[in-house]
């Protein structure tokens, strides 16, 4: 069995919430889950309408430095504005959870203000599921993997089925942040 195929196609008692410390440190491969029965707002839902498979898989992602490390960014604990999933998620709640995007370096790595980060937080601890691989060389089956189940949050190599809405949603984040970074650097 492929490890991509090892994946997907391991039981739902395999799964994990997300959870840092419940995470190797090891490279490997994840894939990202909607649990069962997750509330998902209008503009999620309809992104995620006919592009989600019937086991809720919403993003693929590779830890070249670790799995543990990459996740611990995905919820914010680390390096705030360069998980690319992190951003998408909240660019798609923005609304129902109140974020405000802010500029961490550039508009592009942006964060949400207050206790924006950590209401996303909140949501995908309770919304959320994680199936992992430990593997050396991740970026050598990532392709295949987002290719082969176009996970609606994936943006890189899955260009031709990223969903307008998530990338009307990600430009106006852009904008915010930017904005609201003059804007903190102005009042200085």
């Amino acid at each position: 069995m492929s490890d991509i195929s090892k994946l997907f196609n391991e039981t739902p008692r395999e799964w994990l919430s997300i959870d840092p410390a419940k995470i190797p440190s090891e490279t490997g491969i994840y894939a990202i889950f909607l649990k069962e029965g997750a509330c998902l707002p209008p503009d999620l839902a309809e992104c995620a309408k006919e592009r989600v498979r019937g086991d809720g898989l919403v993003y693929i992602g590779i830890a070249e430095s670790g799995l543990k490390t990459r996740l611990k960014q995905h919820l914010g604990i680390t390096s705030r504005g360069y998980s690319t999933f992190r951003k998408a998620l909240g660019a798609l709640l923005r609304e129902k959870l109140g974020l405000v995007p802010t500029c961490k370096t550039s508009k592009y790595n942006y964060f949400f203000a207050g206790e924006g980060d950590s209401c996303l937080d909140e949501w995908m601890k309770k919304f959320l599921l994680l199936k992992y691989i430990k593997r050396a060389n991740p970026e050598e089956i990532e392709e295949d993997a987002i290719r082969q189940n176009r996970p609606p949050l994936n943006t890189k190599m899955n260009e031709q089925f990223v969903c307008r809405k998530l990338d009307h949603a990600r430009r106006f984040c852009y904008r915010e942040a930017e904005k609201n970074c003059k804007a903190e650097k102005n009042a200085c």
